[in-house]
């Protein structure tokens, strides 16, 4: 089920004062055809890097392919409500719970 699948996917923290870690955002974009799921991949290293808006070759819970220009192709999957699967050409696995956004954690820290 579509429903399923979306929603933030992460493992960045900052517990050394700089974010580092993943972070994948899987939206309906709209369109009504087979291309109406977008990634939005962002990669934190010391510093949030320029997000990209990617489209989703294959988007089903059990099927999720994407190309990031930084990354290369990541093939995965979603299970137990984490984002599985692997940036194949550079062999590097993630491994992202579904969460809020560290955009969302970093706010609600700050209203604290």
């Amino acid at each position: 089920m579509a429903s399923d699948l979306y929603g933030y996917y992460s493992n960045v923290n900052s517990k050394h004062g700089e974010p580092s870690g993943y972070e994948v955002l899987i939206l309906n974009n709209g369109q009504s055809d087979l291309n109406s799921v977008s990634i939005l991949f962002q990669l934190f290293e010391g510093w949030p890097k320029k997000p990209e808006l990617l489209d989703c070759f294959e988007c089903s819970p059990d099927n999720i392919t994407f190309e990031s220009e930084v990354m290369g192709k990541f093939e995965g999957k979603v299970q137990n409500d984490t984002l599985v699967g692997e940036f194949v050409e550079i062999g590097y696995s993630l491994n992202l719970s579904r969460s809020t956004s560290f955009w969302q954690r970093s706010i609600s820290t700050q209203d604290k």
